[in-house]
């Protein structure tokens, strides 16, 4: 009997949609292409993770964060657990999402990222992301490191090319975050209600000029601000909601204004007119570079209505798109394949 046993390594119980779903996705794509994938175990989330994501100073947020890591945590059931069999499986996925950045202190940092401690002949990075870690802060952090354990390399952004090339010598392969692999995410979505028109807000932190844009713009367009997985207390409503009811609220909104990376590329997937506050994030300039989107770049701009008056051309960015997914799936096969 053929083995066709993958074991991934990353992040999945993050309390952040964008870190739940690229590990949903990678699942589906493996298991589309034949593979029988399951997870390992080398992040749990502590009680004091869960604390320190609810607790808040404004009292309001703290109910509104537990209800979202109810949601969540919902959800970390259709991943699929399994610590056994490392050794025998057809190979050993790393990746994606930012494991690699040793400056987030939000997880542990698992040596398995790296790929150590790792009891298979095949170990594979899918679309890791150092962030904005270098290889001072990697050299600093644990000398040792030098991706040497891996039998191939892929990353999902330059800095992190660069990083890995600076330290091993070897140029890895550029793909694609594993969320934009799925054609079609109608299969996943779930029910929600709405009964206004609304802008989607979905970020962590914005600036205050950046709300005075987006208020104004809203005020001018009559329409509701819906804020989605991190509260933001100036919009009219707070929006907690598995990553499935996420995908159905993007869907839905007739604008959707960002500063995270997931943010964009759910836009870019749902063809959606959107502006992404970039403000010099290598990952999200990567991004949009390679779809010719930068000029939704609404921190180059005092005026974000000028920018979500242009339509965006889908039919060439999903161009790019489907070369870019077919690409990115081919390596991954050859990988495991060892083509």
């Amino acid at each position: 009997m053929k083995n066709n046993e993958i074991k991934v390594y990353t992040l999945y119980k993050s309390l952040n949609f964008g870190a739940y779903l690229q590990a949903f996705a990678l699942q589906h794509i493996l298991k589309e292409n034949g593979y029988s994938p399951s997870f390992i175990e080398v992040n749990p989330f502590s009680n004091k993770e869960i604390k320190k994501y609810i607790i808040r100073k404004d009292i309001r947020k703290i109910f509104i964060n537990y209800l979202q890591y109810k949601k969540f945590k919902s959800c970390w059931k259709y991943i699929k657990i399994n610590n056994n069999d490392v050794e025998y499986a057809k190979a050993c996925v790393v990746g994606s999402d930012e494991i690699w950045n040793i400056k987030n202190k939000s997880f542990f940092h698992a040596p398995e990222y790296f790929g150590y401690n790792i009891n298979n002949n095949n170990i594979i990075s899918y679309a890791p992301s150092c962030n904005l870690t270098t290889s001072r802060d990697l050299i600093s952090f644990d000398a040792s490191i030098k991706f040497e354990k891996f039998s191939k390399i892929s990353v999902r952004d330059n800095h992190t090319f660069y990083l890995v090339k600076e330290i091993s010598g070897i140029a890895p392969t550029i793909v694609l975050d594993p969320t934009l692999l799925i054609k079609d995410f109608k299969n996943f979505e779930s029910s929600i209600y709405v009964n206004h028109k609304y802008i989607l807000i979905y970020g962590y932190k914005f600036a205050k000029h950046e709300i005075e844009k987006i208020l104004n713009f809203a005020k001018k367009m009559n329409y509701k601000l819906y804020s989605i997985g991190m509260p933001q207390m100036w919009c009219d409503r707070q929006i907690t909601a598995t990553p499935f009811e996420f995908l159905s609220f993007v869907k839905n909104a007739d604008y959707i204004i960002t500063e995270t990376f997931h943010g964009t590329i759910f836009s870019i997937i749902y063809n959606k007119n959107f502006v992404s506050f970039v403000n010099g994030k290598s990952k999200l300039e990567d991004l949009l570079l390679k779809f010719n989107l930068m000029e939704r770049d609404a921190s180059k701009t005092n005026e974000i209505e000028m920018l979500l008056a242009k339509k965006i051309n889908y039919k060439e960015v999903n161009k790019i798109l489907e070369k870019e997914r077919e690409r990115s799936i081919k390596w991954l096969i050859d990988a495991i394949e060892k083509k």
